[in-house]
């Protein structure tokens, strides 16, 4: 026994001389980075002081300008320590901008010497971090200048994509990735830019290898990890992308995005439970941002647990009423509630916040098609395929809607594009709404070999998944019966008929 106390008293002590260390080690961690911040806020204030003894020389602005950024990149163990030891100075001029001092900085040496590679570079990479939308252009511009200066500086062809794939030209992108690749050996994040720059050009596979190397090269890369759940939910693989976004919280249990695609994963799969959990679980994180109230509320919406739906985007409305995807969202859910005012009301709130989203236009349209107000149906869903004009979602609904209201030679247009701009797997699921507009144009045969390809479609392996077993019965029943009617040359789409169908 008394070797047993023996044993269990050196272990305790063991573990507080090991826990001592580790204190006094980030105690000595804490002291290093506040000496790096005191010593660069005195750099600042020399440089500071340089550039107004010297204002024509174009070597004090530089400095300047690169002491604002190494300053700015601290700025989260700066805000951590500045509060924690009560010293609010480094705090004060965090919240001063030091990015628009070092904006300002680079572009005052670029002015005295137009020449000055490096300060191009800092200039691309500073407002690059200032992520102004409405600068895009500019930053690419100045991005690209800097590999005109400098064309063996591997960080400006690193910054020149990052400015290219926010513009989405995703080739160029790709193109400047690859080069950054060739001239340095730190790969990992660069890895990561080329998946995005890939995936955005829909090479899914060439996308999924990239991430699969940044994560590699660099194991603890969160965002690796969502981008490879990104590739493999586009390639249909589900399961895939599953583990990969929850690796992604393995590594980063904080990360919002993750949560939010991983929840909407598990209800595009109609995994109700899991999705509630994820949502739940990402407001018990971060109980004030809107978007998991939200996921819960689709997730309701889809389960018709109308009472739960509506208190889960209420709340979500109240963390944050500019949200137009909320609005859209809510507007789902009265509409399956035949509750039509109430929806029109949300698609309007949705649409005033965002003009250019073309699916709160599309649902108002078809909302509106429901209520019989055809000027206002074809005026929103036209404007959904001016906006996007090889949407499908956009060109189908004003197609299928169109011809219910009986407006067909306004949108038989569309009908026939539709199909021409869908997938190639996916084009006999268009066909059925071509297929109404040829059979309420009197084109029998062309209607019956559309409504026949639909058929073979919704009775493919890959598709019974979309649709419950019921509902795929039906649909195959009615068209069957609409085919039978325009072999003996009947046209079935009556007006009632037609209205019903505004339901399916």
């Amino acid at each position: 026994m008394k070797q047993f106390l023996k044993i269990s008293i050196f272990t305790l002590l063991g573990f507080g001389i090991a826990a001592l260390a580790y204190g006094i080690w980030l105690s000595y961690q804490d002291d290093q980075i506040l000496q790096e911040i005191q010593a660069q806020e005195t750099a600042i204030a020399r440089y500071r002081k340089e550039t107004k003894q010297h204002p024509q020389d174009p070597q004090a602005q530089l400095k300047l300008g690169n002491a604002a950024m190494a300053f700015w990149q601290k700025r989260q163990k700066i805000t951590r320590l500045s509060l924690e030891s009560g010293g609010m100075a480094a705090m004060n001029w965090m919240m001063a901008n030091p990015l628009q001092e070092a904006v300002t900085a680079y572009r005052a040496a670029l002015k005295l010497n137009p020449q000055l590679a490096d300060a191009q570079i800092g200039l691309c990479q500073a407002m690059l971090e200032q992520d102004k939308k409405d600068q895009e252009a500019t930053v690419t511009a100045t991005c690209r200048q800097s590999t005109v200066l400098k064309p063996q500086s591997a960080d400006s062809y690193l910054a020149l994509g990052v400015a290219l794939t926010r513009q989405m030209q995703w080739a160029e992108a790709e193109a400047m990735f690859r080069k950054y690749l060739s001239l340095t050996d730190d790969k990992g994040n660069a890895y990561y830019q080329l998946g995005k720059a890939l995936l955005g050009q829909q090479k899914y596979d060439e996308a999924i290898g990239s991430y699969r190397q940044a994560i590699q090269l660099s194991p603890r890369s969160n965002l690796s990890y969502e981008g490879l759940g990104d590739a493999l939910k586009a390639q249909g693989k589900t399961e895939e992308a599953i583990t990969a976004y929850r690796n992604g919280l393995n590594v980063e249990p904080k990360y919002p995005p993750i949560h939010i695609k991983l929840g909407d994963l598990f209800m595009q799969e109609k995994q109700f439970e899991e999705a509630i959990t994820t949502y739940r679980q990402f407001s018990e994180v971060y109980p004030n941002i809107a978007s998991s109230y939200a996921g819960l509320g689709r997730v309701r919406t889809a389960q018709q647990k109308w009472d739960e739906a509506i208190a889960a985007f209420n709340k979500a409305i109240e963390l944050d009423d500019q949200d137009a995807w909320t609005y859209k969202d809510r507007g789902v859910m009265y509409t399956k509630q035949n509750k039509l005012d109430a929806a029109i009301a949300d698609y309007s709130k949705a649409i005033a916040l965002e003009p250019t989203n073309i699916f709160s236009l599309i649902e108002r349209g078809i909302v509106y098609a429901r209520q019989g107000k055809s000027k206002s149906a074809i005026k929103d869903l036209n404007r959904a395929v001016q906006l996007e004009p090889n949407s499908v979602t956009a060109l189908n609904a004003l197609c299928w809607n169109g011809n219910l209201m009986g407006l067909t030679a306004q949108v038989i247009s569309a009908c026939d594009k539709v199909v021409t701009v869908a997938k190639p797997q996916e084009k006999d699921f268009y066909r059925d709404s071509r297929g109404l507009a040829r059979a309420m144009a009197g084109d029998h045969q062309g209607a019956i070999a559309d409504f026949q390809a639909f058929i073979r479609w919704t009775s493919s392996n890959t598709t019974k998944d979309d649709y419950e077993v019921s509902d795929l019965r039906k649909r195959i029943a009615r068209r069957q019966a609409w085919i039978q009617s325009l072999q003996k040359h009947q046209n079935p789409f009556t007006p009632g008929l037609r209205q019903a169908l505004f339901n399916e």
